[in-house]
């Protein structure tokens, strides 16, 4: 995934390679993994604002982290966009202040 990243970058790439970064925390619980998982996200939402997953997945990250404050924003984007984000993390982030808008 690095060497296709160092040729192209593409949301797609950076949404991958969060991803494996993110699967790596369940078998070694090393931060650094999930801290590598927010990067690449954030690169990919850079990339590609309008892409619903992207948020989704940031904020399954914050969410591991326990920072609730900062997954809430992204669920909450992620479900604006047409991401269907489980009921319970909208409903605790409603509950948290966080509002939901969807046209």
């Amino acid at each position: 995934m690095d060497k296709a990243i160092a040729i192209k970058q593409e949301s797609w790439y950076y949404l991958t390679r969060g991803r494996l970064y993110f699967d790596l925390f369940d078998f070694d619980h090393d931060t650094k993994n999930l801290n590598k998982a927010i990067d690449d996200f954030t690169i990919a939402i850079k990339l590609a604002p309008t892409e619903s997953k992207l948020y989704f997945w940031r904020a399954e990250v914050f969410f591991q982290l326990k920072q609730k404050e900062n997954a809430c924003p992204d669920y909450i984007k992620a479900a604006e966009l047409g991401y269907d984000v489980p009921k319970f993390k909208i409903e605790l982030c409603k509950s948290k202040g966080h509002l939901l808008i969807i046209d």
